[in-house]
Formats: C-alpha cells, sequence, structure tokens
C-alpha cells in the first residue's frame, strides 16, 4: 500500500462536511483552516515554537465526565436558557472554524490541527493535518487527529506535532521525527495510524482505505469517543515521558 495524492482544490468535493451544525450547511474541511483576523491576532508574532505552545497551552479540550462534547459550542449561540435558535447539536461530530477555536480557547482534536494548520499554512510550512487513529500497546484508544510539518533545517526533517497535550514543549527537537512515505509513527508505545493527510494544496489518502475511511471518520456518532478522556490521558502520558526522556538526551 501507498500514499495516492490528488489536488486538493480539484478534489474539494471529497472533503465536504455534511452536517455541520447549523441546519443544511455544507463547509469544506479546506476552509476550516483560515486565514481571519482573529486567527492571526491569536499567532501574532509567534514562531513556530511558540504557536505550538500556545495552543498546548490556551486551548482546553472538552471533555465532560467520559466523553468529548461539543456543548461549549452550542452554549456559545445559545439565546435563551431553554433552546438555541441560531444552532442546533447535533450527534456527529462539529469541526471548527480555526477562529472559533482561537475566539473559544476550547475544541478537540480536529479543532486544534486545524487552528495551528493555519498558522502553519500563513507562514508556508511543509505540513499535513493527519485523520486516523491511535493505538496504545495494540489496543484502540480511538479516532484522532494531528499534524506533521518539516521544520529545517535540513530538508525532509519531518516531526509529529501532538496538538492535545496541556504542557509546552521546550524545543522543537523533542518531537518526534517521521517518514511520511509511511503511515504508521510511534511515540514509545503509542501508534498513530494514519489514514488521510490533508492541507490546502493536497489530499494524500493510503491505499486502497483512505478516502472511505475519512467519510467514515466525519459520520461516526462521537468517533469511537466513549473514553475519549482515556484516550487523551494516555496520550499525555505517554508524551509526558517521551518529551522528558528526549530533552534529556538532547542536552544532558
Amino acid at each position: 500500500m501507498v500514499w495516492i495524492s490528488r489536488d486538493a482544490r480539484k478534489n474539494e468535493d471529497l472533503l465536504v462536511i455534511e452536517n455541520k451544525r447549523f441546519p443544511e450547511q455544507r463547509i469544506s474541511l479546506l476552509d476550516l483552516i483560515d486565514d481571519t483576523y482573529l486567527t492571526r491576532q491569536f499567532f501574532k508574532d509567534l514562531t513556530l515554537l511558540g504557536a505550538i505552545n500556545k495552543v498546548l497551552v490556551e486551548i482546553d479540550y472538552p471533555i465532560f465526565g467520559k466523553r468529548i462534547s461539543d456543548f461549549h459550542y452550542y452554549q456559545a449561540f445559545k439565546t435563551s436558557w431553554f433552546g438555541c435558535y441560531k444552532s442546533f447539536a447535533n450527534a456527529e461530530d462539529y469541526w471548527q472554524f480555526a477562529w472559533e477555536t482561537a475566539w473559544l480557547k476550547m475544541g478537540d482534536c480536529e479543532d486544534t490541527s486545524i487552528l495551528l494548520a493555519s498558522y502553519l499554512e500563513m507562514h508556508k510550512y511543509n505540513y499535513y493535518i493527519c485523520f486516523g487513529e491511535v493505538y496504545h500497546q495494540n489496543t484502540l484508544l480511538g479516532g484522532h487527529a494531528w499534524i506533521v510539518v518539516e521544520i529545517s533545517p535540513p530538508e525532509g526533517n519531518w516531526r509529529l506535532v501532538e496538538t492535545t497535550l496541556d504542557e509546552p514543549i521546550p524545543n522543537l527537537n523533542v518531537l518526534p521525527q517521521v517518514d511520511i512515505l509511511f503511515n504508521d509513527w510511534y511515540v514509545d508505545e503509542i501508534r498513530y495510524h494514519a489514514y488521510i493527510m490533508i492541507n490546502k494544496r493536497v489530499i494524500r489518502e493510503y491505499e486502497p482505505t483512505g478516502l472511505i475511511n475519512l467519510k467514515c471518520y466525519m459520520k461516526v456518532r462521537k468517533k469511537y469517543k466513549k473514553n475519549e478522556r482515556k484516550k487523551i490521558q494516555r496520550i499525555r502520558e505517554v508524551w509526558s515521558r517521551w518529551i522528558e526522556k528526549k530533552y534529556n538526551s538532547l542536552y544532558y
């Protein structure tokens, strides 16, 4: 199996979200990666490290009880105690525009990845948002989204960025290196399994399952999110150990 690349704009219909929170709204995933005033202000004068850390520190993960919830977005548009006339709560996942995440200061893995992708797009980095699954010691934790970005020098120095951490990273060198020719990447016992990668120019699908799985990924109720708290806690625990170990190996 190999990655198959497509022109994103010529194949944008493949990336349409069919059920956003507003009735009958149709949005391309590419449009969520925005360059609006709120997004620019959120990242104003930041380096790549600063941008990553601002997303990690300032954007809260919307977990209530054991599950993730988009209720924070419903509340933002609520017009009375009993109802919301501008927005409705759907059973499927709601993916926010980058400016919405910057404004709400809350978002899940897709939202934080889209927000960071907006910075990378504005600053002309080579990057992809990855959609797939995460495993801990071969146990599926759930559907997930993350970023891979090429930092330089040297050329081809691709790193994986986990956008749901809650602590800043000390420098870019602690980010795990990845080979984007493959679709399985490891951070100790956590395995990231990607089946589609996108930016505003390219769609890469890992044949033969890529876009079929993306459509399922967008539609599955809660994307296996019954145990979302466990997924995020496990990811954060493993990354904390990874960063400490990597930092010590580089500087001590």
